[in-house]
């Protein structure tokens, strides 16, 4: 996938992603002042919801590896009128570009918790540049069931390297992003926690919902079709294309929901000090 096409679908599933983030904020209460981390931020969405909720007296900093996405961010930021409040700049997860202790909280929102070969890097990084006493929150998506009257195709998907991912075929399974909160406490985090949010979707869906929908099924099974038999195959095509009479969202008894999962703990002074 080109990186125009990640960054249209980024935008086109926010509908689907955005109410989820939105109670995730409420629930993680970060100070509204000070200036926080956005570790991995993408396009900003998530950034700048959080910044329309914490008011004008907060900074984030974005961070992400690519040019080309975070020049988007910065567009979408201009465009909202957040351009004061959100900046970004470009800087790897695993050797975050700021000296220790400098920030009052960082989270990163489908990122560094599913990042094969940083998951333990990045951790280590947001506990080193967030001010002792400082929260952290890793969030992501960990499950779907959206082929509702079809659990043995979606099980079939899932199990695939497309459905798997970013966890692989033979892995350590304490490298899976749901091992999170052993990463942060042997990062120097205390008072770990872990909370899950659903999020839920009703047919039939119309609008920019049943567009999210769509681009959805494409980012999470859609180069599945190697691993799949052909009837499988076939039968997924007609229930996730839009243009398909079968579509399943456009069901009026259509039902399917979606999880997020956000570890958060509390940056130890001890761990702060070992790195200064």
């Amino acid at each position: 996938m080109s990186t125009e096409d990640y960054i249209e679908k980024l935008l086109v599933t926010f509908s689907l992603r955005k109410p989820v983030i939105r109670e995730i904020i409420e629930a993680l209460n970060f100070p509204s002042k000070g200036h926080g981390l956005d570790v991995g931020c993408g396009i900003g969405q998530p950034a700048m919801l959080l910044a329309e909720h914490l008011g004008p007296d907060a900074m984030i900093t974005g961070v992400d590896i690519s040019e080309d996405i975070l020049a988007r961010a910065k567009d979408l930021a201009a465009g909202c009128d957040m351009m004061g409040r959100v900046k970004f700049q470009r800087g790897s997860m695993d050797g975050l570009p700021f000296e220790d202790n400098v920030f009052s909280w960082a989270w990163s929102v489908d990122c560094a918790g599913y990042s094969r070969s940083s998951r333990g890097d990045a951790i280590r990084e947001m506990a080193r540049v967030v001010k002792p006493g400082g929260r952290i929150a890793i969030i992501a998506w960990s499950s779907q069931q959206f082929l509702a009257g079809h659990p043995r195709l979606e099980a079939r998907l899932n199990a695939t390297s497309a459905g798997l991912a970013p966890f692989q075929h033979g892995e350590d399974p304490n490298g899976h992003f749901l091992e999170t909160a052993g990463r942060m406490r042997d990062s120097g985090i205390d008072d770990v926690t872990v909370r899950t949010f659903p999020g839920h979707v009703t047919g039939p869906v119309t609008g920019d919902l049943r567009k999210a929908l769509s681009a959805f099924f494409n980012m999470r099974w859609g180069t599945a079709r190697s691993e799949m038999n052909v009837s499988d195959w076939r039968l997924y095509c007609r229930l996730s294309d839009p243009n398909s009479e079968e579509f399943l969202p456009d069901r009026r008894d259509y039902y399917g929901f979606f999880t997020y999962t956000v570890f958060t703990g509390i940056v130890d002074d001890y761990n702060n000090h070992n790195h200064s």
